[in-house]
């Protein structure tokens, strides 16, 4: 049975509850679909909402939690997702660039996801690789766009090794 730890009881509920609904564990899970599991207290039942509808015929298929990676889904219900829209991996970079940092116990996250490194770590990379000069006393969350071609070339070949 899957826990219902990741939806709402009550579409107005801020209150999760744990609940084991034995007809839900039928449905399979898509990152894809927009889906709601919700207690009806005056028809004393659950209902299982999906946004958009399926055909005669489809499989239905709920969400099982907005946002979740390969890994949380292999470790609470035990399968991956092909091309799962939500995978990420989250790498420690700062080793391969900065040896003496690394070893002082800086660290650098980046998030990487099928559609390359988030906002957030580029901005890091770009500051962290950086001269003065392009640097300009600014903070890393202030560099969302490109500084320099080559500091642009530092940052993806930080990205790949």
């Amino acid at each position: 049975a899957i826990p219902l730890t990741d939806f709402f009881v009550g579409a107005s509920a801020k209150l999760k509850r744990h609940v084991v609904c034995p007809v839900v564990d039928y449905l399979n899970h898509d990152s894809k679909v927009s889906s709601d599991i919700a207690y009806e207290y005056f028809a004393d039942k659950f209902a299982v909402r999906v946004i958009g509808g399926f055909r005669a015929g489809e499989q239905a298929c709920i969400n099982y939690g907005e946002s979740r990676s390969n890994d949380a889904l292999l470790q609470y219900y035990g399968f991956v997702e092909r091309d799962n829209p939500h995978d990420t991996y989250e790498l420690e970079i700062l080793q391969h660039l900065d040896a003496e940092a690394a070893a002082a116990g800086e660290v650098l996250q980046v998030t990487l996801s099928r559609k390359g490194p988030d906002g957030s770590s580029l901005a890091k990379l770009r500051h962290l690789l950086a001269d003065e000069a392009e640097c300009g006393g600014r903070k890393p969350a202030e560099m969302t766009e490109p500084l320099s071609l080559a500091n642009e070339k530092l940052v993806w070949r930080a990205v790949t090794l």
